[in-house]
């Protein structure tokens, strides 16, 4: 492949892949920005694009520096998709932490459950295929990141269509954990009691 062939193939995939993923950053972030280990590489990636057209570079030059601002692209998608997967990964748990009960269980006749187990599970273990293979294999550690990324994204549109039953669901939990707090009360009140009244026949 010619070297201008790979340059626009390196931009498609800047345009097409990264564009993409950056933005979804952007909106995640509490800030709106973009972390500065992503915009380091978006820079280094352009210099080492820019040098190929520094007068007086021969061909093995260009050839020098477009394998590096690759590599830097690679980088770069490593690192968007690593940011979202940890956005959205506490997203998820906070939801879990602050939402979950019993009730889960039983929506759209288990089905939900049974999706949203399989789906967490697949997104944990790809996140954790993909940090072994990044050094040894880029290309299947890009694609693990990716598979863990999508999943991730099907669990939050799962939580999202199922905004008002959280909310049902938040209540019932601290129901339940009220009550559960009243019926300790309780059973320590009738023991106490029942001690007391054992106590007291025996020492009359």
């Amino acid at each position: 492949m010619m070297l201008e062939e790979r340059l626009l193939d390196l931009l498609a995939q800047y345009r097409d892949v990264v564009k993409p993923l950056m933005a979804d950053i952007e909106v995640r972030s509490k800030d709106g920005k973009i972390p500065t280990n992503c915009l380091n590489e978006v820079r280094a990636m352009n210099d080492h694009i820019a040098r190929c057209y520094q007068n007086g570079k021969t061909d093995r030059d260009n050839e020098v520096e477009l394998i590096k601002a690759e590599g830097h692209l690679k980088r770069l998608i490593f690192d968007c998709f690593k940011q979202l997967n940890i956005f959205l990964y506490d997203k998820i748990e906070a939801t879990e932490r602050k939402n979950y009960s019993s009730l889960w269980l039983y929506w759209d006749d288990g089905e939900f459950w049974k999706k949203y187990k399989e789906t967490r599970i697949k997104a944990r273990k790809a996140s954790i295929e993909a940090k072994k293979k990044e050094s040894e294999n880029s290309s299947l550690a890009m694609q693990k990141y990716e598979e863990a990324y999508c999943n991730y994204c099907i669990l939050e549109r799962m939580l999202n269509d199922k905004s008002n039953a959280l909310w049902k669901s938040f209540f019932y939990k601290w129901i339940c954990v009220a009550f559960g707090g009243l019926n300790w009360l309780f059973s320590t009140i009738v023991l106490s009691l029942i001690a007391s009244i054992i106590t007291w026949v025996i020492t009359h």
